[in-house]
């Protein structure tokens, strides 16, 4: 990237000069970077990053270029100025919606959030998508590509993340803690159902009669109380529910008591 080109001239001030004006922002880039090494490092004096890309990058894997706002340290150079940009004035884009800055374009991504819109499709079966990236993946559940397995029992997924999350059920891990009653738990999804329990929020409304609940399964449940759905079936008596639990627990226990007590045969 920081390459000098064939035939480079100078300008005024010893600079090197483009003729073509695309080339412009990327001199002005690498003078930058050239500049700010020299603030963070003036004893080293070395050679301008935009003439050895290896500057940019620090000895080994030390990390010598410290954020000055909050103290994060980086190895690459590049990579502090893009951080900075979360700091301060850089962020120029602002969601006019919600008031959120971002260092870079990507505000185009987040106003998806809020308009809806999904400009990526699926040419197979028409699904669409606010990413790129989403609909990259996707794909695979067609070709059923799927790149990473688990080394422990061989199962495989189409997204790394999505083995990171089954490797905790090998290794144990709970890295996710609640700070009220300290239990443990190995997801942030699990931890945030678990701390419902502390606050007794109940984000999950019934539209119908505005019965409120902790968890989204629970309001899936109490629906078919509207619906008059009952799709678990005892296989003796032939008594519905609307819940397995209700079946297996309390009602199959009540069935299988009788029987042992009674003369009746057994039917199935």
């Amino acid at each position: 990237v920081y390459g000098k080109p064939a035939g480079p001239r100078q300008d005024s001030h010893g600079r090197e000069a483009f003729d073509d004006p695309h080339e412009e922002p990327h001199r002005r880039q690498s003078v930058l970077l050239s500049d700010l090494w020299e603030d963070l490092h003036p004893e080293r004096k070395p050679s301008r990053p935009h003439e050895d890309s290896s500057n940019l990058k620090s000895c080994g894997e030390e990390k010598l270029f410290s954020c000055q706002t909050c103290g994060k340290r980086f190895k690459f150079l590049n990579s502090l100025l893009v951080h900075n940009r979360t700091h301060g004035e850089e962020n120029l884009y602002v969601c006019k919606i919600c008031g959120k800055r971002f260092g870079d374009k990507s505000l185009s991504n987040h106003l998806r959030t809020h308009t809806g819109e999904r400009p990526f499709a699926c040419d197979t079966c028409g699904k669409s998508f606010a990413r790129n990236d989403s609909l990259l993946d996707h794909l695979k559940t067609h070709t059923g590509e799927k790149l990473y397995s688990c080394e422990t029992c061989g199962k495989t997924f189409l997204r790394s993340g999505q083995l990171s999350r089954h490797s905790r059920i090998h290794s144990g891990e709970k890295r996710y803690s609640c700070s009220t009653c300290g239990e443990r738990f190995n997801y942030s999804s699990v931890l945030k159902r678990h701390m419902r329990m502390h606050t007794s929020e109940k984000p999950y409304s019934c539209q119908l009669c505005g019965k409120s609940f902790s968890q989204n399964g629970n309001l899936h449940f109490h629906m078919k109380t509207h619906t008059g759905e009952k799709q678990y079936s005892c296989q003796l008596c032939g008594k519905s529910f609307i819940r397995s639990h209700s079946l297996v627990i309390v009602h199959m226990r009540t069935q299988f008591s009788r029987r042992l007590t009674s003369s009746t045969p057994w039917a199935w």
